[in-house]
């Protein structure tokens, strides 16, 4: 269920880290705060016309590795592979984007 995180610069071969994630989403916004389809991201990008994102909001989700065991009533101390943290970033905005 993990995924592994890669890294690569330029024609550097990729980099790679299991770090736990099992959830990373971006959701790209438009100068009115609606979501921008991945789609139309896509087709704007294929014929070089601007993205209009002004936005974005990032999702992930961060599991131990080394999760073992499963949680049971009489022990609340064992790491179950159920438990994870999720951290969202709301509408992450560049002052530069509003330059152009």
């Amino acid at each position: 269920r993990d995924r592994m995180l890669y890294r690569q610069v330029n024609s550097d071969p990729p980099l790679y880290s299991n770090m736990g994630i099992t959830q990373f989403k971006l959701t790209y916004f438009n100068a009115l705060g609606n979501a921008i389809p991945l789609t139309s991201l896509i087709s704007n990008a294929a014929s070089h016309s601007p993205l209009g994102i002004i936005t974005m909001q990032i999702d992930l989700t961060v599991e131990n590795t080394a999760a073992y065991g499963d949680l049971t009533d009489t022990d609340k101390d064992v790491y179950s592979k159920d438990r994870s943290a999720f951290w969202r970033q709301i509408r992450l905005a560049a002052p530069s984007l509003n330059n152009r």
